[in-house]
C-alpha cells in the first residue's frame, strides 16, 4: 500500500526507529589551597583558587567568589597584599566582608578541561587568638552553558581551606644556680630566668 497526501501523491516511506540525544553540559569543579595550615598575626598567606571545567561543554559567564573568612571573623585579615585573575575577569573586593568577587567581563567560553587561576595573598591582623581556625572558601557561584548568561545556569560548588593560628609557646632558660646555704641538707637551689 502506498500513503498518499490530500492530494493523491504519493508520500516518501516512513522510516521507524529511535534516535539518541545526548545533553552535554559544562560542570566547574573548584580547588583552593593555601601555602601554609599555620600562620599567626602578621603572617602573610597566600591562596589559590583553581577553576576547571570537568564537564562535557563549555561553560560561559562564571562567577567566583573568595570569601575570605566567616562571618564574625572579618577583622581577623588585613587589606590584601596581592591579587590575580585570569583575563577576562573583572574583580571587585569587598573589604567590610572580606570576598573577592571575580565575574568574566566576556563570552569567552571556559573549555573542557581548561583550568582558571585565581591568587590573593593577605596578612592576618592582632586580631587572632590562640588555635583558632579561620576559614577561606572559594566558590563557583554561578556558570552558564550558553554565552550571554543563557541556558542551564550551574553553581554554586565550592572547596575551603583552614588556617589554624599556632598554640602560645613559652620558653625558660636556665642561666644558673646557686646552693643557697651550703651546709643545709636540703640542698635548695635559686634559679634566675630570662
Amino acid at each position: 500500500a502506498t500513503n498518499l497526501d490530500d492530494l493523491g501523491a504519493p508520500l516518501p516511506p516512513r522510516n521507524a526507529g529511535s534516535v539518541t540525544l545526548n545533553v552535554v553540559e559544562p560542570f566547574l569543579s573548584v580547588d583552593k589551597v593555601q601555602d601554609r595550615a599555620v600562620a599567626d598575626a602578621g603572617d602573610t598567606i597566600t591562596v589559590t583558587i583553581t577553576v576547571r571545567n570537568t564537564g562535557l561543554a563549555p561553560a560561559f559567564n562564571p562567577v567566583i567568589l573568595d570569601e575570605v573568612g566567616r562571618i564574625g571573623q572579618e577583622a581577623k585579615f588585613t587589606n590584601l597584599v596581592s591579587l590575580s585573575s585570569p583575563a577576562g575577569f573583572d574583580v571587585t573586593v569587598d573589604q567590610a566582608r572580606r570576598l573577592i568577587v571575580y565575574e568574566a567581563t566576556n563570552n569567552d567560553p571556559v573549555d573542557v578541561g581548561e583550568a582558571l587561576v585565581f591568587r590573593l595573598s593577605y596578612q592576618l591582623t592582632g586580631e587572632v587568638r590562640t588555635n583558632e581556625q579561620l576559614i577561606n572558601t572559594g566558590v563557583a557561584d554561578r556558570y552558564y552553558s550558553l554565552p550571554e548568561a543563557e541556558g542551564r545556569q550551574g553553581g554554586p560548588v565550592a572547596d575551603q581551606v583552614v588556617l589554624r593560628v599556632p598554640n602560645a609557646q613559652f620558653a625558660k632558660q636556665l642561666v644558673g644556680t646557686s646552693i643557697v646555704d651550703p651546709g643545709n641538707s636540703n640542698r635548695e637551689a635559686v634559679i634566675g630566668e630570662l
